[in-house]
């Protein structure tokens, strides 16, 4: 067969198969078949290696006939939580430097060092919470869910009502959840303060004692790429122990049993602009939902209970500004400067108990204060995982609204 009768042949079942697709339908299992009758159509003479280089394959051709299988296109996959959180991980305001704070403990002023009159002496004794102080949530703490270890120390020099200069030490871990939207933190502070066992003699005891337990819950509400606004609920628990009051021959006359629960609930903002300023800030309550149980020995030989105290309402309202000097680069530190502006003030007046029918009173040595103070201080961030924070606090406010003469701090946070 000659040339042109082969492609004459194949031109001709090509059409035939094209014209009998309109009335018959094609299956699969006939392509073999078909196949093969092609093939001895197209059957090469031997010899003829000339043809062999331009030959057709039947079974390459038939199979180009089968319909395509539509593919349907990927649906578009919104991103993940995880993905989110990476995001904000990028972003600059997850490492913007925390709220420094300010606050000993308006207790010292209020209701955690209350008056004892017995015997003539007046003494400072701490009550709920003991003298280690009321710690609010701002404290070393950023609006931001975060996964870090921290540490604060704080010196306070010459604590009104008394009590002197305090050393606190506080260790905490906060860790993240719900893919670093929210976050649940720990806190274990104790100080080198005022001991919770005192004497009536005049004698003033101090010691290195454990204050309570704070835990704090919090979660994005709103959340922009320079931009974010947080909520959450602070708590603390009686953990430091109770106060007890002992006469000349070691007798108990006073106790003051530690059942105080702190509900602090706040909100949290903050804003970073590309220039390298940033400013955050805190509003928060603090109400004590428990209560320190009164008892004294009324001449009886026996403590008996006298009363109940409950320690003031107070409002928090705490604003930092705060600018990068450098940014890390090569090895070299992160350096910020932060300015803070605090203010406290109580909601109630405090609570009294006792009177003069049984030979003593326990009342607050200041009832309503308003306390205004500056925090200054700088941050320095290293290989992105350390940042060690030194401030000092001034009060503003004057008179019985000073907690104390001034504070200096150390700050630490291990990110993770």
């Amino acid at each position: 067969m000659s040339n042109m009768d082969r492609g004459l042949c194949i031109l001709m079942l090509v059409v035939g198969a094209l014209s009998s697709s309109f009335s018959l339908e094609l299956k699969a299992e006939d392509l073999p078949t078909i196949a093969d009758t092609l093939d001895e159509a197209l059957a090469v003479p031997a010899g003829d290696e000339g043809y062999v280089e331009g030959a057709l394959d039947a079974n390459f051709w038939l199979t180009q006939m089968q319909p395509e299988e539509s593919v349907a296109a990927a649906p578009e996959v919104a991103p993940s939580a995880l993905a989110l959180a990476a995001a904000r991980r990028r972003r600059s305001t997850y490492r913007l430097p925390s709220m420094f704070g300010d606050f000993f403990a308006v207790g010292s002023l209020q209701a955690t060092f209350q008056e004892v009159e017995q015997s003539g002496q007046t003494l400072n004794v701490p009550a709920g919470g003991g003298a280690v102080g009321r710690i609010k949530v701002a404290e070393n703490n950023s609006p931001i869910p975060r996964n870090r270890f921290f540490f604060n120390y704080n010196f306070f020099n010459n604590v009104a009502g008394g009590i002197g200069d305090v050393n606190r030490y506080e260790f905490g871990y906060e860790q993240t959840f719900w893919e670093e939207s929210s976050s649940i933190e720990i806190a274990v502070p104790f100080a080198s303060t005022l001991d919770a066992n005192q004497f009536d003699d005049g004698r003033r005891a101090t010691d290195t004692r454990f204050g309570d337990v704070a835990i704090a819950l919090k979660t994005i509400l709103f959340e922009g790429e320079s931009c974010l606004i947080a909520g959450g609920l602070g708590l603390s628990f009686p953990s430091s122990g109770d106060s007890r009051v002992f006469d000349f021959f070691g007798d108990q006359i006073l106790r003051l049993e530690n059942e105080t629960v702190h509900i602090q609930p706040y909100l949290a903002a903050l804003h970073s602009y590309e220039s390298g300023w940033y400013w955050q800030g805190f509003l928060q309550v603090d109400v004590d939902a428990g209560r320190t149980t009164v008892l004294g020995d009324t001449s009886s030989g026996n403590l008996q209970e006298i009363g109940v105290l409950q320690e003031q309402t107070l409002l928090f309202l705490d604003v930092g500004f705060g600018y990068w000097l450098t940014q890390a680069s090569s090895g070299t530190p992160a350096v910020a400067v932060t300015a803070e502006i605090h203010y406290a003030t109580t909601l109630q007046d405090a609570d009294v108990v006792g009177d003069d029918f049984i030979g003593f009173q326990l009342a607050s040595s200041i009832n309503r204060f308003d306390i205004v103070n500056l925090t200054l201080g700088a941050s320095i961030l290293a290989n992105d995982a350390f940042t060690i924070r030194p401030a000092m606090v001034i009060p503003l406010a004057g008179g019985d609204d000073d907690q104390f003469d001034y504070e200096a701090m150390v700050q630490m946070n291990f990110w993770r």
